[in-house]
């Protein structure tokens, strides 16, 4: 920021204030005029572009402030400690007092030393990094500064191809270079950022502000952040407030604005729907409105209603967004955030009736202290009841195998309960979000026949408890009461049905009470090396079918030939054991990945004729651990991104899904 001598002007409005008189005894008061100064201005809109910036992305894009007047001074670095609003409030608190202006006839440009300086230091995050790629972008805020651009351009280009001076600073991959000229005695002209130069991966552009009004620079700024930092602003209509505690029912609509990322609004854009939403001039439709903070345009959405906190949709969320308000300090503003910080949650959508756009649209609601905007993909098929059949009509010729697939239940079982949602930066998890997500995923679908023919078990409401169960990583001790009791009902009415009279060999084995012990058995099996209470179910049911008798046989020796059967031989075709295709398909790949991890080493066993006798070969360490690497198998390391865990999560403990999201890839 250059403290030119302009800045220290006053601005042609005033500010009338009414003193108090010195006595008591007197009546009169005098009037106090004040006249601000374009540096104030000026700070305002530093403050409040550095509070978005703030808000919305934590500490994950730092900002650092250099003051010219006098002399260069270095509010604030990449530090965190120093990336707050309050650091920023203290950083130009410590300059206020100062009077003296920078000299624009200085033979350089001013600030440019301590800039460059500053864009060599790493950040907190590129220290972490083995080869960090070093961007930045620099925003030069002066008045009556477009004479000297030429001259800087040239001090600015050497500068920028110089290497660093120090061995721990990062050299300059690429920049970009903002020069705002605030214009006091301005025409009124329209506010656009012009590109003047660029070389390598530097460009620099200019951008006049003309002073019309007291929210012009800040409006500038706003536009600039929209660009900046990839934003986007929604208006939230028809919002129901009571103008007084004692108003009765009477209340007004207010509007409030909320600023978020840009990538909020995707999902509308790419159906088509957000050009039909954003708000437009009355007098010229062809132009967006621009909203009360200064951005390009906003989307109007309506209040619909408020809904409790434990609702389904978080559910139906494809994003979640952190948000603030353009206008903190407005009163509409500050109901909403009391409203929504207290622990409740809202849906915003459109009221009017159309087939194109769905009612809910985002939900708006808190987790922990900060305000999230959740996108709504209720009108995704998969998602929630779709505008088309779900399934093929019955009428239809050759529609009868596909209409068999379990899609029904694949939605309502699995794919609406296991929406993602962002996880904390913040949060201590025993392992990452986004390998947990995947060892959900793997559990919940370890078993998943796609047809309804393809179980026995699976439509069998008395086994609904292990499917429902079964797939969480820990099991409480209610639900593992329901699996056994599920277990003992399946298995009494096992053998409560008749014996078959087929009288050929593979008759019984083939039968329907033998192919439910199969299937039974093969369920539990797969998800018995998740915990001990899931291991324990399995041997239980080991007990009870060894002491269970049906047709004169015992229920484990029946399902032992007959899952032998199944998997190495070729039982009765339509027979029910036939038809259990998954089990037989799990149960053939996970034999052949028993063989494939058998690995013999040759130097280290050596038989002779005689299975008996074995002799032990000496090896060195290294041939050893060669063996062992390639026995094993190689780990692989998660890419800590954006991570993700489900919303709907089956551990014991509390799991804090936000408390503040840090990008991995910030910029200056």
């Amino acid at each position: 920021m250059l403290k030119t001598q302009n800045m220290h002007k006053p601005f042609e409005n005033a500010y009338k204030f009414e003193k108090g008189p010195i006595r008591r005894s007197a009546l009169a008061f005098d009037s106090v005029v004040v006249r601000r100064n374009l540096w104030s201005f000026a700070i305002e809109a530093v403050l409040e572009y550095c509070r978005v910036n703030f808000d919305i992305f934590g500490q994950s894009k730092p900002i650092s402030l250099i003051s010219v007047d006098f002399e260069e001074k270095i509010l604030s670095l990449w530090y965190e400690s120093d990336q707050s609003l309050k650091s920023i409030w203290e950083a130009f608190t410590s300059i206020s007092t100062s009077t003296t202006s920078v000299d624009l006839d200085y033979p350089g440009m001013p600030g440019l030393f301590s800039c460059k300086n500053t864009l060599h230091m790493p950040t907190p995050h590129q220290i972490t990094q083995s080869e960090p790629k070093n961007l930045g972008r620099v925003i030069v805020i002066g008045s009556d500064i477009e004479p000297k651009l030429k001259d800087w351009l040239v001090h600015l280009e050497e500068a920028l191809k110089a290497p660093p001076t120090e061995s721990s600073y990062l050299p300059i991959h690429g920049s970009e270079w903002i020069f705002i000229d605030i214009i006091t005695n301005p025409a009124p002209q329209k506010v656009e950022l012009d590109k003047i130069h660029s070389f390598g991966n530097h460009t620099i552009s200019y951008l006049r502000v003309p002073m019309l009004s007291d929210n012009s620079l800040a409006h500038a700024l706003m536009q600039l952040a929209e660009r900046n930092l990839n934003l986007a602003s929604t208006m939230v209509q028809d919002i129901p407030m009571k103008e007084e505690a004692n108003s009765g029912s009477v209340s007004t609509m207010y509007g409030v604005e909320l600023l978020h990322e840009a990538e909020g609004h995707a999902f509308l854009r790419d159906r088509g729907l957000a050009t039909r939403l954003y708000l437009r001039e009355e007098n010229d439709e062809t132009k967006f409105r621009s909203p009360p903070s200064g951005f390009s345009k906003t989307l109007g959405i309506s209040w619909l209603a408020p809904r409790p906190i434990d609702n389904q949709y978080p559910r139906y969320s494809i994003g979640a967004f952190r948000v603030t308000m353009a206008a903190v300090t407005n009163r509409s503003s500050v109901c909403l955030s009391q409203f929504i910080l207290s622990g409740k949650c809202v849906l915003l959508g459109q009221k009017e009736n159309s087939r194109e756009i769905s009612s809910e649209v985002f939900l708006l609601l808190c987790h922990g202290n900060l305000m999230y905007l959740h996108v709504l993909a209720t009108s995704v098929p998969l998602a929630s009841p779709p505008a088309l059949p779900l399934l093929p009509e019955k009428s239809k010729p050759d529609t009868d195998k596909d209409a068999d697939f379990r899609i029904s239940q694949f939605i309502t079982d699995f794919l609406i309960p296991s929406r993602l949602a962002p996880a904390s930066a913040n949060a201590t998890y025993s392992e990452i979000p986004k390998v947990r997500a995947h060892q959900v995923v793997e559990r919940a679908t370890r078993y998943w026949p796609l047809r309804n023919e393809s179980s026995l078990l699976c439509g069998n409401k008395t086994a609904a408890p292990l499917f429902e169960h079964l797939p969480k990583d820990i099991i409480e001790i209610a639900e593992v009461t329901a699996c056994e009791a599920a277990i003992e009902n399946i298995i009494m009415a096992i053998i409560s049905l008749p014996v078959p009279m087929d009288s050929t060999p593979n008759g019984l084995l083939c039968s329907t009470p033998v192919a439910m012990v199969v299937e039974l058995s093969f369920l539990l099996k797969l998800y018995a090396d998740i915990s001990v209470d899931h291991g324990a179910l399995l041997a239980n049911f080991k007990k009870k079918v060894d002491t269970t008798m049906f047709a004169n046989y015992r229920l484990s020796k029946l399902f032992q030939k007959a899952t032998e059967l199944l998997v190495h031989g070729n039982p009765t075709p339509g027979s029910p054991l036939s038809n259990l295709t998954e089990v037989k398909r799990i149960a053939a790949i996970r034999s052949k990945e028993k063989e494939s991890n058998i690995h013999l080493i040759p130097e280290l066993v050596s038989r002779k004729q005689s299975s008996r006798n074995i002799t032990y070969t000496p090896l060195s360490s290294d041939v050893i651990i060669r063996h062992l690497a390639n026995a094993g198998r190689k780990p692989v390391k998660p890419d800590r991104e954006f991570e993700a865990v489900f919303a709907t999560g089956s551990s014991k403990r509390m799991v804090a899904l936000y408390g503040g999201i840090k990008s991995d890839d910030p910029q200056k």
